[in-house]
């Protein structure tokens, strides 16, 4: 069961390797701001998955030379090139392409991924 408090949608990468686009997980609001907020629940079966990644606007708005934003596009594509690798090796995958693609190794805003990974 997944809520989404004020982050984007997971990226879910299901066992065919395809990613799951139909979650239609709803942002709702910042956990600890509104007393009674409630929430939607989305529900699915992680025998589809191979891997649930959930992020920090951070990561998506690292901005290059040009002010372009990294963007979700590019870390769907980070993610699905990656996702069969052991832990270790995605985390330093992706900093160095974070690093790459900004020209930075130190970021204005938070930087946070999760990555549950079904074996």
């Amino acid at each position: 069961t997944i809520s989404n408090a004020g982050h984007y949608s997971p990226i879910i990468i299901k066992r065919d390797s395809s990613i799951k686009r139909d979650l239609n997980c709803k942002k709702g609001i910042p956990i600890g701001v509104i007393e009674d907020a409630s929430y939607e629940n989305n529900v699915l079966s992680l025998d589809e998955c191979s891997m649930i990644c959930m992020y920090t606007d951070g990561v998506l708005e690292i901005k290059n030379r040009s002010k372009e934003e990294y963007g979700i596009s590019r870390l769907e594509k980070f993610i699905k090139n990656n996702y069969t690798n052991n832990q270790d090796v995605i985390i330093e995958k992706l900093k160095d392409e974070l690093k790459e693609f900004s020209n930075k190794d130190k970021y204005d805003d938070d930087i946070l991924i999760v990555m549950l990974k079904n074996n």
